[in-house]
Order: structure tokens, then sequence, then C-alpha cells
């Protein structure tokens, strides 16, 4: 009698020479993290590209890793543009795919609508929580019926209610478009993250953004991706850079604080 086969899981990540911090911290993920919270429970055979001994071109085996498994966990850590070429693949399949990445890490603009583990390797609650957080997910990505969402799947979903000769399907597309365009029209409070992007200037949101990461981590708030970054453009809209600026050279954490707590309401 053949045993059953195990589903698969795939990390995708920085890996790093041995011996380095990248090495290191990409270690204690597969192995501190999701090998104890996935691999028994779930019954997923799980690997990294390094561990993959199987002869042939490297890059033809790690694609064919990306678009066969039936799970993939994306370590997003120090942005490496390897990674968000093989997410970009992944997100093509339409499967699965849980994000992670190292506390701290100011993921790209791109990334901040998708739900991403942080993990702390100094911190064992930080640690125990990633595990809980990464099976439940995996546990509801692989579930029956579960269906993939991703920037991806979104476009090429309107693209095919465009092209539909079904009258709801066409509905459903000029819906998508007006509600895209009606956003964009409101007033700045109501603004897409897009729009409002563009307004406030890069240098301005990384500046208060920089401002609310240091007060939070002094005062040892636990916040979440994207909730924070929403957070952060609410607070750009109601009160500007300027007196986010002054606060914080008047050292007037408490009050910074205040401000940080009324616009940030994680779901």
């Amino acid at each position: 009698m053949t045993p059953e086969a195990r589903r698969t899981c795939f990390i995708v990540g920085p890996i790093g020479s041995a011996g380095t911090d990248t090495r290191r911290s990409a270690d204690f993920l597969l192995k501190g993290i999701i090998r104890p919270a996935l691999e028994e429970s779930l019954k997923l055979k799980i690997w990294r590209a390094d561990e993959d001994h199987q002869p042939g071109m490297i890059t033809d085996k790690v694609i064919s890793d990306i678009y066969g498994s039936d799970l993939i966990v994306a370590d997003l850590s120090e942005l490496n543009p390897n990674v968000f070429y093989e997410l970009g693949i992944r997100h093509s399949a339409s499967k699965p795919t849980i994000h992670m990445a190292l506390s701290g890490t100011k993921l790209p603009f791109d990334n901040l609508g998708h739900r991403v583990i942080f993990f702390d390797r100094s911190d064992w609650d930080n640690i125990e929580s990633a595990k809980e957080q990464l099976q439940a997910q995996a546990r509801l990505a692989l579930a029956d019926g579960f269906e993939v969402s991703n920037p991806v799947t979104q476009a090429l979903s309107a693209r095919a209610f465009h092209a539909s000769a079904k009258p709801t399907e066409k509905i459903l597309a000029e819906l998508m478009g007006r509600m895209e365009r009606i956003e964009t029209a409101k007033s700045p409070s109501s603004q897409s993250i897009i729009a409002r992007r563009v307004s406030f200037g890069e240098n301005h949101i990384r500046e208060v953004r920089d401002i609310f990461v240091d007060v939070t981590t002094q005062k040892k708030i636990a916040v979440d991706e994207p909730y924070f970054t929403q957070a952060i453009y609410d607070i750009m809209t109601d009160h500007g850079r300027s007196l986010i600026v002054r606060l914080y050279d008047l050292k007037d954490t408490e009050r910074l604080v205040e401000i940080f707590s009324d616009k940030y309401v994680p779901f």
C-alpha cells in the first residue's frame, strides 16, 4: 500500500551564504517557525531551494517549485529583488501564498494590501504568535474552496468580466471601474492610498512613518501592516507633516501616541 502523497510547501526568501545574518534569519524562520507550525500539523513536505539536490537547471527547478507547490511561504525580509520576482510568478499562478518578514521591515507599497506575518527572533511571545498565525493562515489557504486574491488575480478578473458576453459580468466590471473612479475623485481624507501617496510626497510620508515607528517602538506598541500604513496616511491627512515633526522635535511623545491611537484601527 503506497503512502498518501503529502501536500507541498516551498519557501521563497533570501538565503545568503553560510555564517551570514541573512542565513541565520532564513534558517530561524524555516526551522524555528515554519516547520514547527506546519510540517506535522498539516502533513506538509516543506523545503527551500538550497535543500533541493535534484539535477538540472536551478532556475528552472525553482520556477517549477513556485508554480507547482500547494503553498508558498514568502519571506520578504531584506526586500530581496529575486524574492519579489518569484512572488510575482506565484501570484500569476493564482495559488495560495503567505507573506512573512522580520519585524521592522518596511514593505513596498504594492505589498501593503496583503496581510504579512512579522516575526522577531528575539521575542519568544512574538515567535509563538507567528507560529499560530502561520498555521491558521495555512489551514485556510489549503482548505477546499479557498479563493486566491492578489493584484494579478484581481486585474485578470476585471478583464475577464469586461470580455464576458454575460450581462451580469459586464455590469460587475462597470461597477468595479465606477468604484475606482469615485474613490479617486473623493476628498483627500477618503481617497485611495495611491492618490494620497502622490499628493503627500514620498519623502514626507517616509519622514512621518519613521517618526511613528520610533514612537511605537519607544512605547512598545505592537502594530500590524497594512493598518499601520493606513494610520500614517490618515494622520497626514488630518494633521499634516509639520505638526507631527514639531511634536517629535519637542519630544511630546504622549501627544504623538494620542494622535496615533486615534487613527490606528486594526480589524
